[in-house]
Order: C-alpha cells, then sequence, then structure tokens
C-alpha cells in the first residue's frame, strides 16, 4: 500500500514539473519577440500609410484651392483692364490671314466650273442660288455653290444633271457619294456644291459663316427663294 501511494505521488510530482516547465518556456518565448514598429501587423501597417497618404492628398487639396482662389481673385481685375480695348474687326483679320498666308482668290478654271454648276441648278430651277470665293479663308477647297431645292425629285436632279455636266465639260468626276436628305453635298475638290431645303439652309446659314468670302457674280438672273405657304410645297418625302 505504501509502495503504490509513492508511485502515485511521484507520478503527479512528474507531471506538475512539466507543466511548470512548459509554462517557463511560453514566458521565455514570449520575452524574446521584439516589440519594435517593425512588427506591426499588416493591418497596422497598411492604416499607417492610408493614414500618411491622406495627408499628403489634403495638402495638395488644400493648395490647388489655394491656386483656384487667387485665379477666381485676379480675373476681375484682367477683365477690367480689358474694357477700353476695341472691337475686333473681323474684316481686318482676314485681310490679315489672307497676306501673311499668300492665300488669293480661286483660279479661273476652278472658277468657271463653279458658275457652271450654278447654272445646272439654275436649269432644275433651284433658288438663291451662290457662289462663294473661299480661298482666301480656307484651304480644303476653293468655291461654295449654295442653292435651296423643294422636293426630293428636284434635288436627285440637279445632282444628276451636275454630275453629268461635271464629268461631260470638265472631264471631272465626284469625290463622295450623296443621297437624298434635306442637305447634300457634291465634293468636285476645288469645288463643293451645297443642295438645302430652305429649313435647312436657314438653320445652318453657310452664308454667315463664310461671310469674309467674297461673292462671284452669276451671268444669269437668280430667282429668290419661293414666298409661299409650307402647305404648297412638295413634301420632302415625296415618291417617284
Amino acid at each position: 500500500m505504501i509502495a503504490r501511494t509513492s508511485s502515485t505521488t511521484l507520478k503527479q510530482s512528474h507531471c506538475s514539473i512539466k507543466r511548470l516547465a512548459t509554462r517557463v518556456q511560453q514566458q521565455q518565448h514570449i520575452s524574446q519577440v521584439p516589440h519594435s514598429s517593425s512588427t506591426a501587423t499588416p493591418c497596422a501597417s497598411a492604416r499607417r500609410a492610408t493614414s500618411s497618404g491622406s495627408i499628403r492628398l489634403t495638402n495638395q487639396w488644400r493648395a490647388a484651392a489655394s491656386q483656384s482662389a487667387q485665379s477666381l481673385s485676379e480675373e476681375p481685375a484682367a477683365e477690367e483692364a480689358g474694357e477700353g480695348e476695341e472691337e475686333v474687326d473681323e474684316d481686318a483679320i482676314t485681310e490679315n490671314f489672307s497676306a501673311q498666308t499668300g492665300a488669293e482668290a480661286g483660279d479661273p478654271e476652278a472658277r468657271a466650273f463653279a458658275i457652271a454648276m450654278a447654272k445646272v441648278a439654275d436649269g432644275t430651277r433651284c433658288t438663291d442660288i451662290v457662289v462663294l470665293d473661299v480661298a482666301p479663308i480656307i484651304s480644303w477647297t476653293s468655291f461654295l455653290v449654295i442653292a435651296t431645292v423643294y422636293s426630293k425629285p428636284q434635288l436627285l436632279a440637279a445632282l444628276a444633271r451636275m454630275e453629268d455636266a461635271a464629268e461631260t465639260e470638265f472631264d471631272t468626276r465626284r469625290q463622295n457619294m450623296p443621297g437624298s436628305s434635306p442637305w447634300e453635298v457634291l465634293d468636285f475638290g476645288e469645288v463643293c456644291v451645297h443642295l438645302f431645303t430652305a429649313e435647312q439652309r436657314e438653320y445652318y446659314d453657310l452664308e454667315s459663316f463664310y461671310a469674309a468670302a467674297p461673292e462671284v457674280d452669276l451671268p444669269f438672273g437668280n430667282e429668290p427663294e419661293k414666298e409661299v405657304g409650307t402647305s404648297s410645297l412638295p413634301q420632302w418625302s415625296t415618291r417617284f
């Protein structure tokens, strides 16, 4: 009985010693871990980076706001300084542009071609025909022919006759494919023909856009636009 008790006591003591040794090892391991900022968790590092980035952005926003406020404060002074300036003369600007670039009026062949297209427009009963010499102010063409049509059949007839006259009389072919919309263009390179309905022509107002371009005299009586009610005009959707 005494022997059994002694062996049991020894086992319990041995277990207690093992537990004590394990606790000591754990405490030593914890004490060896450095408590520095370099061992911070990723979340903590991310929070610090986000905080520093927010500070930088805030400083940038403050600088931008300061510059905007400064520019706004300078604008009234600039406007007051410019109150005494004279108005811009558009005609003078056009003349200076022509003088500096050496741009001259369109060549005689292109002029003759434009007048021929205007004659075809007159022959198909187009109205308010205008030829503008735009060579001094733009570089992509020399003359614009502008006319008004009142129906789709009239438009198609004018386009077809112009193409035929350009090919047979001047050996020139169009560079685009026209359709049958209320505003159609025939591009012959040096000459561009614009055929509008009255409403579209008034809306886009190309003559005002190229107001600096001189108008070419036409060798025929130009019929003005018809002053009739819209109900008496053919509908644009007319089929034939």
